[in-house]
């Protein structure tokens, strides 16, 4: 009997866990499940997602955002003004509806802590196309102003500025910690070298890279 009651439970937890990554799934919006299908299929290791990286603090990157639908993460996001936050366009596309979006802010945790933002208006790059990489951005205009601790918008570059080649740029989220695994929950962050664009290129053979 308590065999047989251990079973049930691990039944449960799995098909819980199952229920719950396809929720997840279904809460993606178009372009995010299309890239994720694409990258699966693809045989150019270059097409995958960053994963690794080590545990921070929002202490130390209080622009980082969760991007949620429906309450669901979906994508990281940056504080880059007191009302406007920078995402990937197609975590967004085609045009979902901004009632459904909102931010969380100032935690680690993508699932609580912090402070809930609505967003009020979306706004895709017009030329975006969920076929190819270029115009990947999208911005996001909260209902209300953001604010809180280790809530604080990220310093964006000049128009025009250039990355040196060779030095390293750290990119933060809740993405896996290896190729098997699931999502963390705790904010995590990865350090990657800048490559001169021939480099990059050259390393992303059989696919067009241009500046967009």
């Amino acid at each position: 009997m308590k065999v047989l009651v251990v079973v049930c439970v691990v039944a449960f937890a799995v098909a819980s866990a199952t229920e719950e990554n396809a929720i997840k799934s279904r809460m993606q919006p178009d372009a995010a499940r299309l890239i994720d299908e694409r990258q699966e299929k693809s045989t150019l290791s270059s097409l995958k997602k960053i994963v690794g990286g080590v545990s921070v603090s929002i202490e130390q990157y209080p622009y980082q955002l969760s991007l949620r639908n429906y309450d669901y993460h979906i994508c990281g996001a940056s504080i880059i003004s007191n009302v406007w936050a920078l995402t990937a366009a197609h975590c967004l596309y085609p045009d979902p509806d901004p009632k459904t979006i909102s931010l969380r802010a100032g935690t680690s945790n993508q699932s609580r802590g912090g402070r809930i933002y609505n967003a009020s208006r979306i706004i895709i790059h017009p030329m975006y196309n969920p076929s190819w990489m270029d115009n990947d951005v999208a911005v996001i205009r909260v209902s209300t102003p953001f604010s809180g601790p280790n809530t604080e918008q990220i310093r964006l570059v000049p128009q025009g500025f250039e990355p040196i080649t060779g030095i390293r740029a750290i990119v933060t989220g809740w993405g896996r910690q290896s190729e098997d695994s699931t999502q963390v929950m705790t904010l995590a962050g990865v350090e990657i070298p800048i490559v001169d664009k021939e480099d990059c290129s050259s390393q992303w053979n059989g696919v067009e890279v241009t500046p967009q």
